[in-house]
């Protein structure tokens, strides 16, 4: 390890800031309790200011249980938010440490931010999760995921759970021409409907269905992150299919789910 590390290294600094863990209260008939995890950590480096700098505001299911189980095993690989965050900034001190070693005249500090929102209707908890984090380079990156479980069952819905297998081709017509819609408002351009998608801001002729959705008053809204099926420049990607609209596609489970978030 370079000298400048290991004097970093003696300037190890780390904050803490956790929130007070009140409840988040529970809506309709959702009787799971959940909280928000907040740490902050910083890892200062070298003698030119870089830094490794973390945050974290993260949902936290604060009743033991099968929801809890489930919730850490899909965002947090089976471990507590506290664990989670710990061993995530280890993680990130540990490649900064080594990527600046190998060259010690590095200036660039690098980021990481997790933010989760929380939307808890009926028996569904709705968990978005946010990542935005920078390494070096030209520009940050991105990613957003989202959760819909059913806390009474203590289970993950799927697609497949809300669309049956068989009317999966209508809501593969559906969504292609809401992305016409997306990539002419984005370039001013028409995208007629005879054209391949890739004559608009995509990458290929046709979109494969995105299981990165969520529930909201208006319908079912789908998400691809950066260069998913677009250029960078064309940020993350968001179309809204409307209740309406699936009425006549949505399985048992995918019409209750409609009449607990419609308006």
């Amino acid at each position: 390890m370079k000298p400048c590390v290991k004097t970093s290294a003696l300037m190890f600094v780390m904050t803490l800031l956790i929130s007070a863990c009140t409840g988040l209260p529970a809506n309709g008939n959702n009787s799971v309790r959940f909280k928000m995890y907040t740490k902050k950590v910083s890892f200062p480096f070298g003698t030119s200011g870089n830094s490794v700098d973390l945050s974290f505001r993260i949902v936290e299911c604060s009743q033991p249980g099968p929801v809890q189980t489930l919730v850490q095993k899909i965002l947090y690989n089976g471990r507590n938010p506290e664990e989670y965050g710990r061993l995530l900034a280890e993680d990130w001190k540990n490649e900064f440490a080594e990527f600046a070693d190998g060259d010690p005249e590095y200036t660039q500090s690098w980021d990481y931010t997790e933010e989760h929102r929380l939307v808890l209707k009926g028996n569904y908890a709705v968990i978005t999760q946010e990542v935005s984090y920078y390494q070096g380079g030209a520009h940050p990156n991105w990613f957003i995921n989202n959760y819909i479980l059913d806390t009474e069952e203590a289970a993950q819905l799927r697609l497949g759970d809300i669309i049956p297998q068989k009317n999966m081709p209508a809501l593969t017509a559906l969504t292609n021409r809401q992305l016409r819609i997306f990539s002419e408002k984005s370039t001013g351009e028409s995208l007629p409907p005879a054209a391949p998608l890739s004559r608009g801001i995509y990458f290929e002729d046709t979109v494969d269905l995105s299981e990165d959705f969520y529930p909201t008053a208006k319908g079912l809204t789908f998400q691809w992150d950066p260069y998913e099926i677009a250029p960078y420049a064309a940020g993350s990607i968001e179309i809204t299919l409307s209740w309406q609209e699936l009425e006549n596609f949505l399985s048992p489970e995918g019409k209750k789910l409609a009449t607990v978030f419609a308006p």
